[in-house]
């Protein structure tokens, strides 16, 4: 998609949306004869981050309401050959685009105009004059569309926005009404470079799990949303599957109201750094078949939710493992060599199973010797209680 400077009917129908709706903020300046407010629709204002869509800069799309701009003549005479313009600038480039019209306007005595970027694109409501308003691209902006290089979000800067209001009297143009203000998309670089870290590896890694119930980890913020998706390998390519699996919600054991596809395992939306595989809900796990996982941070944009992806992992199962009897998290398999010593690998290549397990007496099998072990394991970890080699 290439954007260039010109007067066609599309690109003005555009450009208002993205002068409109880089400002975070209210935008606020008084000046003595003719004030100018712009009121950013509440989607925008906590939105973390900005993409194309929600700046209307989709080709043949009408985009969305963004904002309110208000003009008042304050003064009680009609100001006649009055002009707006437009200019949004980034901090790292310049001057990205401009908007402004040929045709001059009047406004009347204490006329007040509340329109938005919808009415825009037709006009001015309530001014007689036939307003057409010629957008364009800077060569600044030209580089930024191209640099997203079919990416839909626009990368983290400070963006400024101006508004002027001139007059035109005897051939020169006198500045009315101004207003000036700075914004900076909020989500930092770690949600946007979202890294993976257990289990397995990238592709071609062979680095595998050792449980059938792995605790997938990545180095996330805390308090961010996020989602991971689990897929079988059918044959088709990683992203092929991963998208298709995104496609469709999570089951409602997981926050959505959808189904698993056939070569999906597990779809899950969570709000910490890491994912146990739990017992049920999921399709279970076997050993040697090959596993790809992805994760998306999910924040919200002025056009809804937007899922930040992660590099593709992959891994598979070894076995025979634990593949009977309890089934453990990779946490407490690592505390199981903790306490077995140099006898854990060779039980585990004895086809080592966990049924039962007896401590002071009292016999504890199922999900009670799972959560037994669980506190065990929180106890060591924390240093009260000590574990002496055999």
């Amino acid at each position: 998609m290439e954007f260039k400077p010109c007067c066609s009917s599309r690109l003005v129908i555009l450009i208002p949306s993205l002068v409109c709706s880089l400002l975070l903020i209210t935008a606020n300046a008084r000046a003595q004869e003719i004030s100018i407010d712009l009121i950013l629709d509440q989607q925008l204002t906590q939105a973390q981050s900005l993409s194309l869509p929600s700046l209307g800069l989709i080709m043949n799309r009408r985009g969305q309401r963004m904002m309110n701009l208000i003009l008042h003549n304050t003064t009680q005479r009609r100001q006649e050959n009055l002009y707006l313009q437009f200019e949004v600038s980034a901090a790292r480039l310049g001057v990205i685009s401009t908007l402004t019209h040929d045709q001059p306007f009047s406004l009347n005595a204490g006329q007040r105009i509340i329109t938005d970027n919808m009415q825009l694109r037709e006009g001015l409501p309530g001014v007689k004059e036939q307003l057409t308003f010629d957008a364009g691209m800077t060569e600044a902006g030209d580089r930024l569309m191209q640099s997203l290089d079919g990416s839909i979000r626009l990368p983290n800067d400070i963006y400024q926005i101006t508004a002027e209001i001139y007059q035109q009297l005897d051939g020169r143009r006198r500045l009315i009404g101004r207003v000036a203000d700075q914004m900076g998309t909020s989500v930092g670089g770690d949600a946007m470079n979202l890294s993976l870290l257990n289990p397995g590896g990238p592709p071609g890694s062979n680095i595998p799990a050792h449980s059938f119930q792995p605790v997938f980890r990545w180095n996330g913020r805390h308090g961010e949303r996020y989602r991971i998706i689990v897929v079988q390998d059918d044959g088709q390519s990683p992203e092929t599957l991963i998208q298709s699996a995104l496609s469709t919600e999570p089951p409602p054991e997981f926050g959505g109201a959808g189904s698993f596809l056939d070569f999906e395992m597990a779809d899950a939306l969570i709000d910490q750094s890491s994912f146990n595989y739990p017992f049920s809900g999921v399709q279970p796990l076997e050993a040697g078949i090959k596993y790809y996982w992805q994760v998306f941070t999910l924040i919200e944009t002025g056009n809804g939710t937007e899922e930040l992806p992660s590099e593709i992992w992959e891994f598979s199962v070894t076995g025979p493992g634990n593949t009977t009897g309890v089934p453990l998290s990779e946490d407490l398999i690592v505390f199981l060599q903790i306490i077995l010593g140099d006898d854990y690998q060779q039980l585990r290549d004895d086809g080592f199973s966990l049924g039962s397990m007896v401590l002071d007496g009292r016999q504890y099998s199922g999900s009670a010797l799972i959560r037994k072990l669980e506190e065990l394991r929180q106890l060591n970890e924390n240093g009260d209680i000590t574990i002496l080699g055999n």
